[in-house]
């Protein structure tokens, strides 16, 4: 006949396990492992400050249905107009004017300057140069006649065609 069938499962490696948990204690020394927990108060210390008092934040009701809207942030409120530095002028603003300012009096110091160099010309140095300048044309003109008297053939492109059509 085979043995009874026990009520619940029994492991194979039983026996095993038995033999291991038996011996372990054999292992372990004589004086008994002690840890001295920490105690609650100081894992957990208790509150000693108060929460502060809050105050209502001041809100203004803009529907029938009672929803709110703080003052603050609705722009009922001058928030802007009681700042310290309102209407004061930032500093790079001001140091961007200056400059500008500095650039336009050493422009102004400088067309003054170069003012100051031109002077008219007389009247004889005028007729001088006007006289000098015609001569010079002339002497160019010639050059340019006997230039087209010397070449049998001469080329010219487009652009010197619309050239002569525009200035002559």
């Amino acid at each position: 006949l085979p043995p009874p069938k026990p009520k619940m499962y029994i492991s194979k490696y039983r026996e095993a396990i038995v033999l291991e948990n038996k011996y372990k204690n054999e292992h372990r020394t004589m004086v008994p492992r002690t840890v001295k927990a920490p105690s609650h108060r100081e894992m957990c210390p208790q509150r000693t400050h108060r929460h502060e008092e809050v105050m209502a934040q001041p809100a203004c009701v803009d529907t029938r249905k009672g929803d709110k809207q703080l003052l603050e942030k609705s722009g009922l409120v001058p928030f802007y107009l009681q700042k310290n530095d309102y209407r004061i002028v930032p500093g790079y603003l001001r140091r961007r004017k200056a400059e500008k300012e500095k650039a336009k009096q050493d422009n102004d110091a400088w067309l003054t300057k170069q003012q100051e160099t031109v002077k008219p010309l007389a009247e004889q140095e005028k007729q001088n140069i006007l006289q000098g300048l015609k001569r010079r044309f002339n002497d160019q003109v010639e050059k340019d006649i006997a230039l087209f008297e010397e070449h049998k053939y001469i080329y010219t492109s487009d652009a010197f065609h619309c050239f002569l059509k525009n200035n002559l």
